[in-house]
Formats: structure tokens, C-alpha cells, sequence
């Protein structure tokens, strides 16, 4: 009995273990950590996916491409997980190279304007509002990684209780928030 290869529709032989097409596995099964991590290691050793081909796709087909991921064309995109790791080391070296590093004195004393508020009151109001814009600022740089990476299972989490009669599962709804947040950081 043949069937068709998830991702590129291909008809199979049943002992093919590969599309002779497309090269994917032919025997997948749902989503689960180990793929997530077997992903991360292929990261390091498979990097020519199509990282810009998945930016366009992403922008283009915005919601296709992680419902293609997790219902089997999983040779097509470049793996989420890799992707996210991209996006957040792109992201790190961007801050750290375009953004001077923040503090709040700086802040207050880069705002000369406070100068010409003649109100004490009111002078130490905008000043303590731009010392805090100046804090939240120095987290965001020294911590977005890890904002980010807390992010993404918290926001999975959180679509999963949602839709959690739906079809997907955790992992399912992981991949399609590693898909999400990494565009949106990136963008």
C-alpha cells in the first residue's frame, strides 16, 4: 500500500524509510523535546536551510509555516529552534553594537531639557521617570536573551491552555512561538 510523502506529496513505497523526492523522513510522528533538542544539535552542523527563505516565507505566509512544520513538511523550513538561536544571537550582537550602553545617570543626564523645569516637584518627577526608562533599558540589554528564552515556553504555555481542546499539542504550539518571537525579534 503506497502513501504520500507530508511534505512534498510524493507517492511512497511503503518500506521507503526517505521521500525519493525530497529526501524526508517518511515515518514521523508528533512533535516532542527530543526533536526539539536533535534540532538545536543540527543547528551547529546543519546551518543551510534556507534562513532567508524562511524570513521571506515568515513574512510573507506568516501562520503557514509553523502549521507546515508541525503537521509534517519539517525538511522544507529551517527548524525553529535553530532559528530562534540565530534571531537571539543576531539580536544580542545588534544591541551591543548599535546601542550605547544605558544608565540611569546618563539617561537623566542626556535630557538637558530637565533644566528648564522650574518646578522642583515636577523637575524630580520627569527625572526619576527618565532614571527608570534608563533601567528598564540596561535590564533589556543585559538580559534579553533571557527574557526571550522565558518568553517563548511561557507564551507557548499559554496558547496551549487556550486552545488546549484544539489539535495541537505543547511542543506543537513551542515551535510555532519559536517561529513567532523570533520574527518579531528580528523585525
Amino acid at each position: 500500500m503506497a502513501n504520500d510523502c507530508p511534505n512534498c506529496e510524493a507517492a511512497l513505497v511503503d518500506n521507503f524509510h526517505y521521500c525519493p523526492q525530497c529526501g524526508q523522513k517518511t515515518n514521523l510522528h508528533r512533535l516532542n523535546f527530543h526533536d526539539v533538542w536533535h534540532g538545536a544539535l543540527h543547528y551547529f552542523v546543519h546551518a543551510d536551510k534556507g534562513f532567508i527563505r524562511l524570513l521571506k516565507d515568515l513574512d510573507l505566509h506568516s501562520g503557514s509555516v509553523a502549521k507546515e512544520y508541525v503537521n509534517g513538511k519539517r525538511i522544507k523550513h529551517f527548524p525553529p529552534l535553530n532559528y530562534l538561536f540565530l534571531v537571539a544571537t543576531i539580536y544580542v550582537v545588534m544591541i551591543n553594537l548599535l546601542t550605547p550602553h544605558v544608565s540611569a545617570t546618563s539617561v537623566v543626564q542626556s535630557h538637558p531639557e530637565l533644566s528648564y523645569i522650574k518646578d522642583k516637584a515636577q523637575r524630580e518627577h520627569v527625572t526619576h521617570i527618565y532614571e527608570r526608562q534608563g533601567q528598564a533599558v540596561g535590564f533589556m540589554q543585559k538580559y534579553a536573551n533571557v527574557v526571550a528564552i522565558i518568553a517563548v515556553p511561557l507564551i507557548a504555555f499559554i496558547y496551549w491552555l487556550f486552545y488546549k481542546r484544539g489539535k495541537y499539542n505543547y511542543t506543537e504550539h513551542l515551535a510555532g512561538c519559536m517561529y513567532m518571537i523570533g520574527f518579531t525579534n528580528l523585525v
